[in-house]
């Protein structure tokens, strides 16, 4: 017996851009742990990327201590695995 799968291009879209609830606030919940383990001074910026084929977060620093923390300590680096 033969299964037929049927391929939605269209929905796969969707997840990629966020555009389904779920898995724009997955990745953004992700973010901010990241975010809140690196430590004061490092923030979450989101969006779709230039191509517009899928949605994403990014932590970075927004303070010169953020930077120094992640310079000198490698805070932001180091608080990765909070995403997991």
């Amino acid at each position: 017996m033969t299964t037929k799968i049927v391929y939605h291009m269209e929905v796969e879209n969707r997840i990629r851009r966020g555009e389904l609830g779920s898995v724009r606030t997955d990745i953004l919940a992700r973010a901010h742990r990241v975010a809140a383990a690196a430590g004061p001074g490092f923030d979450v910026d989101s969006g779709i990327v230039t191509s517009g084929r899928r949605f994403r977060a990014a932590v970075f620093t927004a303070t010169y201590e953020a930077r120094a923390a992640e310079a000198d300590g490698l805070a932001l680096t180091q608080a990765i695995d909070a995403a997991r």
